[in-house]
């Protein structure tokens, strides 16, 4: 059982004027760290009851502190910042942490390597190969696109797959969960084209 839990800069964005926000993240970093404090602390509540109920897996997306938003510096100053606070606060737990991060990554690597999930997800457009030369010693997750999974077929999703699996993703997965509509069919190839691959390795 996978718990979510938007991550602290996605939520602190929509309890206020995004923009507002953003700015006060440059021009008031006090206030900025005040009022994120608060709301990861929140976030550590909700996700330690998800944990009580039974929870098995602890996943944060945050699509709005983004490297290609934040940019480098910002990105390891709050998003880094915050989403560690959160899972260091969970660590007594003992349950599984997924970290996902939306967006372009080439810019934040080294600041992503420093996030304390035990494993990082990314998005479609992320190259996986990029990825592992960037993040050789982590659990790295991810990323069959959202797009396809709703709107291709299973043909369409299986390629999809096996390219992921060759380029050592070590949890084969959606990119940015799952549209509403997706068919099951296709959701299904995913578990269907590595169980295949896993046979003709074995």
């Amino acid at each position: 059982i996978i718990g979510n839990i938007t991550g602290p800069i996605s939520t602190a964005s929509s309890l206020m004027e995004p923009v507002k926000f953003y700015k006060a993240l440059k021009k008031n970093p006090e206030e900025a760290d005040a009022f994120l404090t608060f709301v990861t602390t929140q976030l550590i509540r909700f996700a330690r009851a998800q944990i009580e109920a039974g929870a098995d897996v602890i996943s944060v997306a945050d699509p709005s502190g983004t490297g290609e938003i934040l940019g480098p510096k910002l990105f390891e100053r709050y998003t880094g910042k915050y989403l560690n606070l959160f899972y260091d606060a969970i660590r007594d737990t003992q349950v599984g942490t997924i970290c996902h991060i939306c967006g372009q990554m080439k810019s934040v690597y080294k600041e992503m390597d420093k996030v304390k999930s035990d494993a990082l997800s990314f998005d479609s457009i992320v190259p996986m190969r990029q990825a592992r030369m960037n993040l050789k010693d982590r659990v790295l997750m991810g990323n069959v696109s959202t797009y396809a999974l709703e709107f291709g077929d299973p043909a369409r999703v299986a390629i999809l797959t096996r390219e992921i699996g060759k380029s050592s993703t070590d949890i084969i997965a959606p990119a940015c969960g799952l549209g509403t509509k997706s068919p099951i069919v296709n959701i299904q190839a995913i578990l269907k084209t590595v169980r295949e691959d896993a046979k003709l390795h074995a």
